[in-house]
């Protein structure tokens, strides 16, 4: 996108900042997060546009149009400058916590049942704690059986299939 003209520019006229503030002040984000700054310069119509700078690259990033993104575990402050003015945001970025991961084992019988986990014909898979999956067991002549479950801890269900009845 390009940049809406200045309101109210006086041709080759300079309108210099009398202040500029950045919101939030303070920012915590996980490695690989990102969130844009919003900035307001006083007045509205100074010829001063804002530029942005970490003090801690390495930790973390930011764009010419205020996007901040966590590079690694540490923090930094990102300088916002119009003109004479400038604010800060103090940013922290963390590392974010490893996922525990479950196994959801289906045990079929008869034991040669066909099992579908998610879709996708397996009889085990692994998942992110706490998230949802379904099964369904299914053999000719037998009636399927389907259902969802979350994944709290590894765990081996037992499906047991009825046989249709002639």
């Amino acid at each position: 996108g390009g940049y809406a003209p200045f309101l109210g520019r006086v041709s080759g006229g300079i309108i210099p900042a009398t202040g500029v503030t950045v919101t939030p002040e303070t920012l915590e984000l996980e490695v690989g997060q990102s969130q844009k700054l919003t900035v307001v310069v006083e007045p509205s119509n100074s010829t001063d546009a804002p530029t942005f700078e970490s003090t801690n690259p390495q930790y973390v990033s930011v764009t010419s149009d205020g996007v901040v993104k966590g590079e690694a575990e540490g923090s930094a402050n990102v300088v916002v400058k119009a003109g004479e003015r400038s604010a800060s945001c103090a940013v922290t970025i963390k590392v974010a916590p490893p996922v525990e991961k479950v196994t959801i084992t289906i045990n079929p019988t008869p034991s040669d049942a066909t099992v579908k986990l998610n879709g996708v014909e397996q009889s085990s898979i692994e998942v992110d704690k706490g998230t949802e999956v379904s099964y369904e067991v299914s053999k000719e002549g037998y009636t399927a059986k389907s259902a969802t479950v979350t994944a709290e801890t590894t765990q081996t269900i037992e499906v047991v299939l009825d046989a249709v009845s002639e």
